[in-house]
């Protein structure tokens, strides 16, 4: 006899269904002046919702993990003269998401995480005669992590018997973190020829990195926080847990790089 084939159900597997995939996007670019500046830029819009496995409201309706993702980009570039050229870029981006339902965690006391994060740039580009050849460029990135409140004036609980939560996400709610990083650099490179045996390229540059990374919790109060959570065992009222706010946990960081070379 044929052997039977083994499904998915069969050893158990379950797939959290989908329920929303959106992508959209587009680009434009072109000519502003004649032989003197040019344009470009973007726009990308993308949704997905999904199921979570055992995360059910009450009556039974599922839980969805909600993805969602907003992008645009510019770019402006400038040709001032034959031998000095501008550009300028910007990108920018928020990645929107509610998550971390499941049998113990319920709608209101999802993560709600909204990270809107961006980069630009500036560069001056120039080349004198036909020997030396400069650039500066200044570059900046910047991500913000905030929390939300889940579940306005509902206070947070947690069983450590059945591990089930009710209320406000105590984690999330009130975050404040910031992290980003300035960039700044300059090259110039000279070209010599028939020089001390033969032909010399010579570079110079420095390059310096400034960052930071700050990252804590509010005043209590704002955004509709308590500052506490209340904590059962099996339904018994057993501690509480707070956070010792406003607190911010600074992290700075500075690089410098200078360096000379030549290539014969």
């Amino acid at each position: 006899s044929k052997p039977r084939s083994t499904t998915r159900r069969d050893c158990g597997i379950r797939l959290a269904k989908l329920h929303t995939i959106q992508d959209f996007a587009g680009t434009l670019g072109g000519r502003i002046i004649r032989n003197k500046l040019w344009f470009f830029g973007g726009y990308r819009y993308q949704q997905v919702e999904r199921e979570i496995l055992d995360a059910l409201d009450p009556d039974g309706t599922p839980i969805l993990n909600e993805k969602g993702g907003r992008y645009h980009f510019e770019k402006l570039s400038y040709q001032a003269s034959p031998a000095n050229s501008f550009t300028g870029v910007y990108h920018w981006t928020d990645d929107l998401e509610k998550r971390n339902a499941s049998r113990f965690i319920p709608r209101e006391s999802m993560e709600d995480k909204d990270n809107p994060v961006w980069i630009g740039k500036v560069e001056w580009q120039t080349v004198r005669g036909s020997a030396l050849v400069a650039s500066v460029q200044y570059g900046r990135w910047n991500f913000r992590g905030d929390g939300f409140s889940t579940a306005p004036g509902k206070v947070s609980t947690l069983d450590i018997a059945t591990l089930f939560r009710t209320g406000d996400n105590f984690t999330i709610n009130g975050r404040d973190q910031d992290d980003g990083r300035h960039h700044t650099r300059g090259v110039v490179s000279y070209y010599k020829s028939d020089l001390l045996g033969g032909n010399h390229e010579f570079k110079a540059g420095v390059d310096h990195l400034a960052s930071y990374f700050n990252d804590g919790y509010r005043v209590i109060g704002e955004n509709n926080q308590f500052g506490y959570q209340l904590v059962f065992n099996n339904g018994v009222p057993f501690q509480i847990n707070t956070r010792n706010t406003p607190v911010k946990g600074k992290n700075l960081g500075n690089y410098v790089g200078v360096y000379a070379q030549d290539s014969w």
